[in-house]
């Protein structure tokens, strides 16, 4: 398992030529893989969704290059496993949009505002303001200004005059700018900010701390989210294999004589089985149970842990005596409980243990410090095999671990955030304290002012004062947080209730007092 900022770039196939692939001889091995190419997915992944030795897919794709159907091409994106990556291109004539700005991995916004009418703002022009607006919170400061971190005090005063002049909306006097004038100013007002903060020695080497802390969260972050897609992807695709083995007919049973049924109507369409989600080790525990009673009932064979008293051979379907149908509940059930044996069972598909692989993988980074590899390695291997409760206690174990290292890091982030007064990145570094300090009171209050100072989510808000006051019930500040939310959300009685107690602790509150007189007046 490769480390989170390793650089190494994998080879990465691409489909060249897709009218040359019917008139391959393509076998149902080649063509399964082939199938599974969809521009994101490693060969490795491949090598999970189907089960087969990485060595084998890496060969089909590479009888694929030897045939001109397939290139190597540099990869797009960083990744935390590096492999191969087979990419098919868009058909000629497909229209593409901007891409989005490097380091972005979300659509910043819809391009329908780049279409406002009566605005004298030529494209360019205005793709230039919506660019940068959007990603005000993204960029740092060194990055807005378009300079280098070690630039000094005279290009950053140049650069900072430079685009005042592109976004001040002054200097547009007499233009219409409609939606675009308020974000020109948004832009201009984080310039100002900027300029005053890297323009002064100490307040500078602050922010270089803090950015410092930043590039290392970020990065976690960025690494722990694509191992999370990359499991989804592969609980989506075996779940998908499953379902055309229990769906589509076997050849042998097209040919066999059936009635023809005359209902009145035609039957509904299967529903869509839900996607696979997390599930705590209760849940997996009661489906692994309900599996195992549905998979004896309907083949007959003793599951692990069942009774070993001896069963009745179950009878066989004959043509004119079809099966029921599942219920839609035990079909999923079915699925999920296959989906997991199809991953499993290398006699079925000459694959190995992918999900031990990955355990392997997940010991060797934590025994070399790397809890982020082997959280995403785990996570894999929690996608590849869900029944194995061993796995899941792993991975909340490595997950544990991971946040705790992570919690002081994350608290010096907010701290800085907080005296900046950006609210929303705060809140967030305190939520992210919190996973690993889940008895701190006073990350809890700090996490539930931010959530309250940038106006986002009180149920949140409501959940981290209310697990403050539980931790340290004598604190004046905690009972005050929890008053805050509750005035917020306009609960009138449970806010008097606690900024009362709050008052009683620490009678020289003016806040307390002064919410308390505000409320007074709504009565």
């Amino acid at each position: 398992m490769d480390s989170v900022g390793d650089t190494r770039k994998p080879k990465i196939p691409r489909l060249i030529s897709e009218a040359e692939i019917t008139k391959l001889p393509l076998g149902p091995t080649e063509g399964f893989v082939l199938s599974r190419i969809d521009g994101d997915a490693s060969v490795d992944e491949i090598a999970d969704m189907t089960g087969l030795p990485s060595d084998t897919v890496d060969g089909i794709v590479a009888s694929l290059i030897d045939q001109n159907v397939a290139e190597w091409v540099e990869p797009i994106h960083p990744r935390t496993r590096h492999s191969s990556i087979p990419r098919m291109t868009p058909p000629r004539g497909t229209m593409r949009t901007k891409p989005p700005p490097p380091n972005t991995t979300r659509t910043l916004y819809d391009p329908v505002e780049l279409e406002e009418p009566d605005v004298d703002l030529d494209l360019e022009r205005r793709r230039e303001i919506l660019d940068t607006f959007y990603r005000l919170d993204d960029m740092s400061f060194y990055e807005l200004l378009n300079v280098a971190e070690d630039a000094d005090k005279k290009e950053i005063r140049t650069a900072y005059f430079v685009l005042s002049k592109r976004f001040h909306p002054d200097t547009l006097y007499g233009k219409k700018l409609g939606t675009y004038k308020p974000k020109m100013e948004a832009v201009f007002k984080r310039l100002t900010e900027i300029y005053e903060v890297l323009g002064k020695s100490r307040q500078r080497a602050e922010y270089d701390a803090y950015l410092k802390l930043r590039k290392r969260t970020v990065a976690t972050q960025q690494s722990l989210d694509e191992g999370r897609r990359q499991a989804e992807r592969i609980e989506r695709e075996a779940t998908a294999v499953v379902e055309r083995v229990i769906i589509e007919p076997s050849p042998k049973a097209a040919v066999q004589p059936e009635p023809e049924p005359a209902p009145e109507e035609p039957p509904p369409p299967p529903a869509e089985p839900e996607p696979l989600r997390e599930m705590s080790v209760d849940a997996k525990k009661r489906q692994k149970e309900l599996l195992a009673r549905k998979l004896a009932a309907a083949t007959g064979r003793r599951m692990p842990g069942s009774s070993t008293a001896p069963r009745r051979p179950p009878s066989q379907p004959t043509a004119t005596e079809p099966s029921p149908p599942a219920a839609p509940a035990d079909r999923d059930v079915l699925l999920r409980g296959l989906a997991t044996s199809l991953r499993n069972a290398a006699s079925l598909t000459g694959g190995v243990d992918r999900a031990k692989r990955h355990l392997e993988d997940a010991r060797r980074s934590e025994a070399d410090g790397n809890l982020v590899a082997a959280a995403n390695s785990l996570r894999l291997a929690v996608a590849l095999a869900p029944e194995r409760e061993d796995i899941d206690r792993e991975y909340a174990r490595v997950s544990k671990a991971l946040a705790t290292s992570m919690a002081d890091t994350y608290e010096k982030q907010a701290q800085y955030e907080e005296r900046m007064g950006r609210w929303s990145e705060a809140a967030l570094s305190w939520a992210r304290v919190c996973e690993g300090r889940p008895d701190d009171a006073h990350a809890h209050r700090r996490a539930a002012v931010a959530m309250l100072e940038a106006g986002v989510d009180l149920a949140k808000a409501k959940h981290f004062a209310q697990r403050s006051v539980d931790l340290l019930p004598g604190d004046a500040r905690t009972h005050r947080a929890l008053g805050r939310v509750f005035f917020a959300a306009g609960m009138t009685l449970n806010a008097t209730r606690e900024l009362e107690q709050a008052a009683k602790l620490d009678p020289s509150d003016e806040m307390v007092k002064n919410l308390l007189r505000d409320l007074t007046k709504k009565k």
